[in-house]
């Protein structure tokens, strides 16, 4: 996958968990996601259109190059971290400063997504607005099975006590 590619992706991965209006509706053209497939299908969902799309669109273009620069940095930061928290010798001053520099990118980013998400949620009617939370809800639920099972470990369907 070119740095394009998953800069893109990883742009559209910030904001759908962040903001399923903003980052759903507006559709990437060729990249991700089946070339947006499926974000075409939850603004299909919405009922949004021909012209909210354009103005979703114009709202994620508007950002993408923000985006795309803050998911790069946050990239280096991490790997950045990662390299110290691995290193051949500990250094916590060096692991505090790296872990700083992650935790002031994901601001940023936050207060990007924010700023979409707001600015989509201008273009929505209310009850576009009460569907895309509805759709919100059932991710982060479905979001939260998946972190589950995930912590559960293969083969661990159950807990101890539904085991019983």
């Amino acid at each position: 996958m070119t740095n394009a590619a998953k800069t893109i992706l990883y742009s559209i991965l910030a904001l759908l968990l962040a903001a399923i209006p903003a980052s759903l509706l507006a559709r990437p053209q060729g990249h991700g996601f089946g070339s947006g497939q499926l974000l075409e299908r939850i603004a299909d969902r919405l009922e949004l259109s021909d012209q909210q799309r354009e103005q979703v669109r114009a709202v994620h273009e508007v950002y993408r190059e923000d985006m795309e620069a803050l998911v790069d940095v946050m990239g280096v930061a991490r790997r950045d971290l990662q390299d110290r928290v691995r290193a051949e010798t500990f250094d916590e001053l060096a692991i505090r400063e790296a872990s700083e520099r992650v935790a002031a990118v994901s601001a940023d980013l936050a207060v990007l997504r924010a700023r979409i998400h707001s600015d989509v949620r201008q273009i929505l009617t209310p009850e576009q607005i009460q569907k895309a939370e509805a759709m919100r809800e059932l991710w982060n639920e479905f979001a939260g099975e998946r972190r589950e099972h995930h912590r559960r470990g293969p083969g661990r369907h159950f807990s101890d006590s539904e085991a019983d």
